[in-house]
């Protein structure tokens, strides 16, 4: 499941770089910060981004927040300006404390964003986990990571940046708050654009967040001022409702301009038996259930050689989906790459339930909780080699050698493994090593 995240998806399972799309494109950055985009961003490379960033004129931008913001974030692609940062801000240090994910940011309601993660007991591993280190007011100053965030607190607002390996900004953003210290507003600058979000508040539980994006791509004119038509056109809502106790009960994300409003909920509050084991029952029992019935509706050209139930496990973009390979497939495959999905070009068949839709953000939820993705990827393997004992040909046109088989679409885990896992044991002693060369 990904969040959105002013103009990035953000998944909040990968400590280093995240899946995205806005709901399937790939894309790569570490988890971010909170309110967010209803598209995904440009991949576009340090020079080209440099090169639009300088066409960008002050009549294009929103307003003058937004331009002393892109200065700052020009002044910190210099390594010496995040060593001087850091350098200030280190000795507002009174508490170091390691965690297996980032804990706390300045973002209201940041872990009901992005959940998971725990405080660590021993000192935790340096290339695996997350120093903290809080002042003497309990507030994040400082995150040691593989991206390091720095994070200042002034007067008029807190400055949150992020830097990459090379101590060079990835994104610079700015809290804006009220009297009583709630967030207002936050901005931020990154390499191909920026956003923008308004929190609504009700004494103190925050009701709404109202979010744009936009990109320096779409703002290179220099006689073209920013327009309301504009600012509408990227908008998405986080919407807030509340249980009897003050917590947070659920979190949904609306899409207001789509003909339809679409809406889906990102965060849900855990009810009482809701649980990751009990979820996976459910879900496979549903999955069974499923996937002869989305097979059956297909009409593939060829006989089909392999059905692939994908997982992404950089990203866990659930419910999982199917890439049906005919035999056509194969033959147009290089030798050796029959049972790699980015090399077959085949389409994901979607298993969207819409009565399950909840169901599967919240297993996404739990696990993240729970700090523990292999459960799914278990009951994926057990799925697969329970419909590999009925046999594909019971609803499809095969071959002889047909198989469905869990698969990670990011191939983060090796699809030998996976077979390995899904097929009946003589099957998967038949697959040839010559089969992945």
């Amino acid at each position: 499941m990904s969040f959105l995240i002013d103009g990035f998806v953000a998944d909040k399972n990968s400590p280093r770089i995240s899946k995205v799309n806005t709901r399937s494109t790939k894309f790569t950055l570490c988890v971010l910060l909170l309110a967010a985009a209803c598209r995904p961003t440009a991949d576009l490379s340090d020079s080209e981004s440099s090169n639009v960033i300088n066409e960008v004129s002050d009549n294009a931008l929103p307003d003058a927040e937004h331009r002393a913001l892109l200065d700052r974030y020009l002044h910190f692609q210099d390594p010496k300006a995040f060593e001087q940062l850091r350098r200030a801000l280190v000795p507002f240090v009174t508490q170091w404390r390691w965690a297996s994910d980032e804990m706390a940011l300045p973002a209201p309601h940041y872990k009901k964003f992005f959940v998971g993660g725990r405080w660590l007991k021993k000192d935790g591993d340096p290339v695996n986990d997350y120093h903290h280190g809080f002042d003497a007011e309990g507030r994040i100053r400082v995150i040691d990571a593989y991206h390091t965030i720095l994070v200042d607190y002034r007067d008029d607002l807190t400055e949150e940046i992020r830097f990459d390996h090379r101590s060079c900004a990835i994104y610079v953003k700015h809290f804006f708050h009220d009297a009583h210290g709630r967030v207002t507003r936050s901005i931020v600058i990154r390499s191909d654009g920026g956003g923008d979000s308004k929190y609504e508040w009700e004494d103190d539980r925050l009701i709404r967040i109202v979010s744009w994006q936009w990109r320096f791509d779409e703002l290179i004119f220099p006689d073209e001022p920013w327009n309301e038509k504009r600012e509408d056109s990227f908008r998405y809502d986080y919407e807030f409702s509340y249980a009897a106790d003050g917590e947070v009960e659920q979190i949904v994300l609306v899409y207001p301009n789509t003909d339809e409003k679409y809406s889906e909920v990102e965060y849900r509050r855990k009810k009482k038996g809701e649980t990751v084991k009990a979820l996976t029952k459910e879900l496979e029992t549903r999955l069974l259930e499923r996937i002869p019935e989305r097979l059956k509706e297909l009409k593939p050209a060829s006989p089909v050689y392999a059905v692939f139930l994908t997982y992404c496990s950089s990203g866990w973009e659930l419910p999982p989906m199917l890439i049906v390979a005919t035999d056509a497939d194969r033959q147009r495959a290089e030798a050796g790459y029959q049972w790699y999905l980015n090399e077959l070009g085949v389409d994901f068949t979607s298993l969207e339930d819409p009565e399950l839709s909840d169901r599967w953000g919240l297993y996404y939820q739990l696990m993240a909780e729970a700090e523990n993705f292999q459960v799914c990827v278990k009951m994926l393997r057990s799925v697969a080699r329970r419909l590999n004992d009925e046999g594909l040909s019971s609803w499809l046109k095969t071959t002889d050698d047909a198989v469905i088989t869990a698969a990670d679409s990011t191939d983060g885990i090796a699809i030998q493994e996976d077979l390995k896992h899904s097929l009946p044991d003589e099957r998967f002693r038949r697959i040839q090593p010559s089969e992945f060369d």
